[in-house]
């Protein structure tokens, strides 16, 4: 869906047939190929060859003012959709649910110790990156998180809601009763009163280039504490981001890759980082 991209988990039967065909006189690839060849590309945007360049973290990152609470675990475990795309480990996140409250308690201190240490328990990998279809052709990564760092991002939304709200722009299209489209009318309408008083009118057009894909990460942390961002929030974010990946095209999966740069389109924080 347009709010939670991860409603719809894999590429389309049409889109993975014409992957596996190619050009009419090539030979067809197996959905293994496409799988490798797919993610051989998409390691390219996200130079996973490059070493990969640290941010530079202030000495002092900040701590959350508030803890996370079982309640708070419960009602971000219930937020997701009952069809959302599963991550590596085939746990939906609202079977966390079903846990007994001193084991939901026990994972409010574990994600609370990620969020003060900036790192993931190792056990936590792999981020599945899907491809789904674009409207005017070509296909978009979209990430499936490891089930934890999904549901602490869940949980922790309305603390990058508030830096949102704290910095509106006039100017910029995302968020809250901002979306794309009351942008198209606005200009729809600035136009055609143009026309209509016979003044001239132009309007530019411009799409930034696997934007997600080719951020660097010290570009993140540097606007962040330019903005005031919540500087021990990103800084878990972008661990997440480092976590190993694969690219999934039907049911085959690419060789592993840890990413250089970009932020998971499909991530709780992805929207707000970009921003």
């Amino acid at each position: 869906s347009e709010d939670d991209p991860t409603e719809d988990d894999g590429v389309s039967s049409d889109e993975l047939r014409l992957a596996c065909m190619g050009s009419p006189s090539a030979v067809p690839l197996g959905a293994q190929q496409v799988a490798d060849q797919e993610g051989s590309g998409w390691g390219e945007q996200w130079q996973i060859d490059a070493r990969y360049r640290e941010p530079n973290w202030p000495s002092e990152v900040g701590q959350p003012s508030e803890k996370l609470v079982r309640w708070g675990i419960a009602q971000a475990c219930l937020s997701f959709a009952c069809g959302t795309g599963l991550g590596w480990g085939a746990l939906h996140p609202r079977a966390l649910h079903r846990l007994s409250d001193q084991a939901l308690d026990l994972l409010c201190q574990l994600l609370m110790m990620c969020e003060r240490s900036g790192k993931l328990p190792m056990a936590v990998s792999i981020i599945v990156i899907v491809l789904l279809p674009k409207p005017d052709g070509g296909l978009r990564p979209i990430g499936l998180l490891p089930v934890l760092p999904r549901l602490w991002m869940r949980s922790r939304r309305a603390v990058a809601t508030a830096w949102e709200r704290a910095n509106p722009r006039p100017y910029l299209y995302a968020g809250e009763a901002k979306v794309a489209h009351v942008a198209a009318w606005k200009q729809a309408a600035r136009a055609g009163l143009a026309a209509v008083a016979g003044v001239p009118y132009a309007m530019v057009l411009l799409d930034l280039v696997k934007a997600f894909e080719r951020i660097p990460h010290h570009v993140v942390v540097r606007e962040a504490i330019r903005h005031g961002y919540p500087i021990w929030l990103v800084r878990l974010s972008l661990a997440t981001y480092r976590l190993e990946r694969v690219v999934r095209v039907g049911t085959a999966v690419s060789q592993t890759m840890t990413a250089a740069r970009g932020i998971t389109a499909g991530s709780g924080f992805a929207t707000t980082e970009l921003r």
